[in-house]
Order: structure tokens, then sequence, then C-alpha cells
């Protein structure tokens, strides 16, 4: 526990104590492609299928925000094996492990973990996490069919008051409010996975660091504001 005290002077008093550790830093975490893995047969699987719905794609990697809500929604609303194919999916695909253990170790730090993914079926995503006992989070917000992911994931941020969120499209990133810090998530051969985490630590760091100093200033202008108060009562 970190307590200031200060005297009269110009020192809060003794009678005024404060927990800057008790204050929560609210966190996001993306699910799809961040707490959650593409194997590599199943982004093969869903390679294969692009060309036929975008002509222009050759890959995941290729589609925007827009063209992934539309793929998935197609997939689990109008083929007739839509359900199943994403239940394949889901039942293969394995969780990021240092993504998760990152995950736990800023939530016994203190901090709110909260997962917002653009992915429709809350069933499914539910089952996953229990299946891979990723628990501890304060909340699973899953995407309304035939809603936009950005307007879903962004509406979800504000809604919550996250600080710092993590997700694998730079389209989300790039539309955070300017009071959220974003951390892209995706490994390339010059970035890798321990600069990732290490970004993200580091942003938690300044996120508790920002909130100590609001706590500071706040107090110190309570205090002031008692202690004229007690003056002008004299």
């Amino acid at each position: 526990m970190i307590c200031i005290f200060m005297a009269a002077d110009q020192k809060i008093s003794r009678e005024t104590e404060v927990n800057f550790e008790d204050q929560e830093i609210k966190i996001g975490f993306d699910i799809d492609g961040v707490i959650a893995d593409y194997p590599a047969p199943i982004r093969k699987m869903i390679d294969k299928k692009i060309p036929s719905f975008f002509p222009n794609k050759k890959n995941l990697r290729e589609l925007s925000s827009y063209e992934i809500d539309k793929l998935y929604d197609f997939i689990l609303g109008e083929s007739p094996c839509g359900k199943e194919i994403i239940s394949r999916i889901y039942k293969n695909r394995k969780p990021n492990k240092p993504m998760v253990a990152l995950m736990n170790e800023l939530r016994e730090q203190g901090c709110e973990i909260y997962l917002i993914t653009g992915f429709s079926d809350k069933e499914l995503a539910t089952k996953w996490l229990k299946k891979h006992k990723i628990e501890g989070y304060r909340g699973l917000f899953t995407r309304r069919k035939g809603g936009a992911m950005i307007e879903h994931k962004i509406e979800k941020i504000k809604e919550l008051g996250i600080k710092l969120f993590i997700d694998n499209s730079k389209e989300i990133i790039k539309a955070l409010p300017s009071e959220v810090k974003g951390v892209y998530y995706q490994e390339t051969k010059t970035r890798h996975l321990e600069e990732i985490i290490k970004e993200i630590r580091q942003g938690v760091a300044e996120l508790k660091n920002e909130t100590r100093n609001e706590l500071r200033n706040e107090t110190r202008n309570e205090f002031r504001t008692s202690r004229e108060t007690r003056t002008l009562n004299l």
C-alpha cells in the first residue's frame, strides 16, 4: 500500500490517508487472434474459402473488419453447415498461453479484465473459455449478429471505461478513443511476442502512474479546500 501524508504547510494531514494501489485499471482483450490462436490448418481452411466470397482477396489477413463480419455471419447464418464449421474451428483452436498468462498476471495486480470480441456466437466462445479454464474476467462481450465489429468494440470500450485494449486488427486500434491506449497484437519477423507483452506491461504501468498522479492532485485540492474552509470559519 502506498500512502502519502502531508503536513499543514503544503502536505496532506495524517487524517487524509489514500491507498493509491487499490485503483483498478480496466483492460480489454480481443479473443480471436489474441487470446485464442489461429492454428495453421484452420487458417488454411478459411483461406481456401475466401476467394469465393471476396475475389480480390487471398487470405484472412487481407480482409477488413467489415469483410470478416460478413464472412462469419454468412458461415453461421446462411451456410447449411455453418454452425458445424464454426464449432470445428473453436474445438481445434488452442489458447495463446503467453497472453493468457499475462491476462492472469494483470488480474492478480488488481486490473479488471474484459473480453470484447467481434465473434457473434457467445455460447461457443463461453464453452471454449471454460474448456481451457480461462477465467477471472469481469465480462465477455460478443458482437450482435449483423452488427459491425468496429462499432461494437468501440461502443463497449467506451461503455465499460476500458483504459487499454489489445487487438490484432489495426482498424480497431486506429479507431480507439484518444483516452484509450491501444496495443496492436501481431507477431512479425521484427516484432516478437516478448516485445508485445513488454509494451502491454509498460502501458499498464503508465496508466497506474497517471491514476496515482490524478489521485494525488485530487487529494491535494480537497485538502486545500478543506483547510481554506476551516480558516474562513475561524
